[in-house]
């Protein structure tokens, strides 16, 4: 989602007055993934050229582990978007993708087997992701689920 900059100075601008454009940490002008602040001059029609737009820093494509059902949210995880049907997605920002082994799975970081085993994957602010090697593995053994299915 997209942000507005910080725009110094604050207030009134006059036609032909330069302003600096600073974007928040984990976004870009123009979403280059490297630009973070940038001048703008206020043109005749009260508009700004170059227009200061900050975009969330790309974490590039994730892909999907097998067996799994993945979500993918927003705003740090606090807001769903979608239901993740592709075998990649790509991540930006302040996405988190949460993903759950399907039944008879577990995960493979974990030795216990539990129904609708999660983890969660995170795109920081840096271009990075974190717990990008979620995989689910194939449980050998029958699963009795008390609480439902995924």
């Amino acid at each position: 989602q997209l942000q507005s900059p910080m725009v110094e100075p604050a207030g009134h601008i006059l036609k032909g007055q330069t302003v600096t454009v600073t974007c928040n940490n984990g976004y870009t002008l123009g979403g280059d993934g490297q630009t973070t602040t940038g001048v703008s001059v206020c043109q005749d029609d009260c508009t700004f050229s170059p227009l200061g737009i900050c975009e969330p820093i790309s974490c590039g494509d994730y892909t999907v582990p097998g067996n799994s059902f993945v979500q993918k949210y927003a705003d740090n995880g606090a807001t769903w978007l979608e239901n993740v049907t592709t075998p990649t997605v790509e991540l930006f920002h302040g996405m988190q993708l949460k993903v759950t082994c399907d039944m008879k799975h577990r995960l493979a970081s974990s030795n216990v087997m539990e129904c609708g085993m999660e983890d969660t994957v995170t795109c920081n602010a840096d271009g990075t992701i974190s717990n990008g090697n979620v995989q689910c593995q194939f449980q050998p053994c029958r699963v009795t689920c008390t609480n439902g299915t995924r």
